[in-house]
């Protein structure tokens, strides 16, 4: 019963931030709304926004697979994605 608890324990976080790049690549795509997405990864978007090495590189993971056909912007998936949520939490932007 302690290993399964153990897989659990370490499993859903790994799961986590592994399902950060295809919910980016679905924003990206109009599959999911930036917002309701933003919410369900804020904890990674603050991390991501940081700057720091880790945040980086979930930029690029977010980034990955971006369609190249749409207009191009410096601004990250994240970025767009952690804009979204503070105009939510100044009450600019409603829950869909």
């Amino acid at each position: 019963m302690a290993f399964w608890a153990t897989v659990v324990v370490v499993a859903v976080p790994v799961l986590y931030v592994a399902s950060f790049g295809p919910a980016c690549w679905l924003v990206n795509r109009e599959q999911v709304d930036c917002l309701v997405a933003a919410r369900i990864y804020r904890p990674i978007l603050r991390v991501a926004m940081a700057g720091t090495d880790i945040g980086r590189a979930l930029c690029w993971y977010g980034d990955l697979d971006r369609p190249r056909n749409r207009a191009q912007t410096s601004i990250p998936m994240a970025g767009w994605m952690n804009f979204a949520l503070s105009m939510y939490d100044e009450g600019d932007l409603e829950t869909p």
